[in-house]
């Protein structure tokens, strides 16, 4: 079994300021030339410039699916398995009818894509 690399440490890692220059670093390498891992790793240590590169690349990717994704965190599987915010976006309508005062819980919300439409329908 993989070991999860989104750690409760690394996850506080990213959020923070080192963490956040790190992601915006990242965004402009190619993990695959080692030269340009190796300016990643001046500013982070191993674990954190895995756990960069691999947000980076999921962020990418998710761009199809998540007008927000360069704000979004995820893992392979969560990203893999999530349903895109077209979808979302159309549940959230579906479900307006039933918005009240009350409180609404997305039960097995996976990466939140669903539950975010629902907020951001909210705002909207």
């Amino acid at each position: 079994m993989a070991k999860d690399i989104f750690t409760i440490e690394i996850l506080d890692y990213l959020e923070s300021e080192d963490g956040r220059t790190a992601l915006e670093l990242a965004r402009g390498l190619d993990p695959g030339k080692p030269s340009d891992v190796a300016r990643l790793r001046k500013v982070c240590g191993l674990e954190q410039s895995r756990a960069v590169l691999e947000l980076t690349e999921l962020r990418e990717r998710a761009g199809s699916k998540f007008t927000r994704a360069q704000m979004m965190f995820f893992d392979r599987v969560g990203y893999e398995q999530a349903s895109g915010q077209v979808v979302a976006d159309y549940k959230a309508e579906r479900i307006r009818v039933f918005r009240t005062n009350e409180r609404m819980l997305d039960l097995c919300c996976g990466i939140g894509g669903d539950t975010l439409s629902w907020i951001l329908d909210l705002f909207m």
